[in-house]
């Protein structure tokens, strides 16, 4: 007796891929399995080699950093070093600097404090500086026995004694002097006229009041002249030259020499011949004058004007 089953080819195909199924699941499961086995033992490997590495790469630090650290320290003294000329340089640049402005600042102060006291000089020559009729100063003559006055022309308060043959009008005495260029020369034809001398006042006479000391003679009246004249802006020439030294006589011959000399190059408008004039051992023999509480003695000039 036979059993026959019948099988649909459908069915057939549905078991063998069933089949195919569970093979393939069954390797890829065995495959599984093995792979982690495997990832083990390599993670293992891995871990010994890495620990390996690292163990050398220890050892190698540790040689190498103390070189590292002397590189570092020495870098790092260089740097302090650079960093300490460049705040050197700076630092002198600086001072330096500050020293200048100070300097400049010292200079410029000066130069203010130095106009300022200019200033103020010019301001005190100003106040003392003064003609006497805008100072309103009295001015007499205090001479105990005047000598009498010997003179011949008057003009205004002026007396005047002409020795000349010439007669002096109006017109000539009129003070109507216009100076273009306001250019004066003072000299002296007897420039060691001197003075009495005083206690205070005492110079080496070198004749019947004269002096060779242009500070006691009639020379220092011009120079005060002079003085006086420059606070006004008038430019002055002031010659001090010896001209009745050591020889009286032929001064006038030799002063002229000399004024025509000065006018050749430096023309002027007015030229005055300053004396002393006359002295004597008598107080009355020539008039004192009193300008304010100041005595004054006689003085002569002789002025051309061109």
């Amino acid at each position: 007796m036979f059993n026959v089953t019948v099988l649909r080819m459908k069915d057939i195909i549905r078991y063998i891929i069933m089949i195919i199924i569970a093979i393939i699941l069954i390797i890829s499961i065995s495959k599984m399995f093995t792979l982690i086995k495997k990832d083990e033992k390599d993670l293992e490997k891995e871990k010994q080699e890495e620990k390996k590495t690292f163990g050398s790469f220890i050892k190698c630090l540790d040689k190498t950093i103390p070189a590292i650290s002397i590189i570092d320290e020495e870098s790092n003294k260089e740097e302090n070093k650079t960093e300490k000329n460049y705040l050197e340089e700076f630092l002198k640049t600086e001072i330096s600097s500050i020293k200048g402005m100070e300097e400049a600042e010292k200079k410029e102060q000066e130069k203010i404090d130095k106009n300022e006291e200019n200033k103020k000089e010019e301001e005190k020559k100003e106040q003392v500086i003064q003609l006497a009729n805008t100072e309103k100063v009295q001015t007499e003559v205090v001479t105990p026995n005047p000598i009498a006055e010997k003179f011949n022309v008057q003009y205004g308060n002026v007396k005047i004694k002409n020795g000349t043959s010439y007669t002096l009008t109006e017109d000539m005495l009129k003070p109507d002097i216009t100076i273009e260029n306001k250019n004066v020369l003072i000299f002296h034809t007897h420039s060691c006229e001197s003075y009495t001398s005083s206690e205070k006042y005492q110079y080496i006479p070198t004749g019947n009041y004269r002096t060779t000391d242009l500070n006691f003679s009639v020379t220092r009246v011009g120079t005060e002249l002079e003085n006086y004249l420059k606070q006004y802006n008038i430019n002055t020439i002031h010659d001090k030259s010896y001209h009745d030294y050591p020889a009286y006589n032929g001064s006038y011959t030799r002063s002229l020499a000399t004024v025509e000399g000065i006018l050749k190059n430096t023309p002027s408008d007015i030229v005055i011949d300053l004396h002393r004039d006359a002295i004597g051992s008598r107080e009355d023999y020539a008039p004192t004058v009193k300008i304010g509480e100041d005595y004054c003695a006689q003085i002569m000039f002789v002025i051309r004007n061109k």
